[in-house]
């Protein structure tokens, strides 16, 4: 037996209509539930709480995008990736410095959904 927090079902239905463009929902998201459930099994073991963390990390293994919280080494190369940028470009500061804003907000989701990552 599992049991879903509120979150979690709320987050596997924006997940799958986000990143599984194949099908249609609802039946998408009650695919990647029951999927959810046998990956919740196979790592947390029976009667496990099934979380909202878990569900992202499911579909990023899926679609091999990032979707769970930004880690402690992740985001020292995040706050560093101007000047890692700046050692192998020369001469566009201003490029390096538009393009690491733009890879950050991407990486926290701060921007329109619709739009485009740059």
């Amino acid at each position: 037996m599992f049991f879903f927090s509120y979150y979690a079902l709320q987050r596997v239905v924006e997940l799958a209509q986000r990143y599984l463009p194949d099908r249609y929902l609802p039946a998408k998201a009650i695919d990647l539930l029951e999927e959810l459930a046998v990956y919740v099994r196979d790592h947390k073991g029976k009667r496990a709480l099934v979380t909202a963390e878990d569900a992202a990390q499911l579909v990023a293994g899926k679609v091999h995008v990032p979707l769970t919280q930004v880690s402690q080494d992740e985001s020292v190369k995040l706050l560093n990736l101007e000047k890692i940028l700046q050692q192998r470009i020369v001469g566009q500061d201003e490029a390096v410095k538009l393009v690491a804003e733009a890879l950050r907000r991407a990486r926290v989701n701060l921007r329109d959904q619709k739009r485009p990552v740059a």
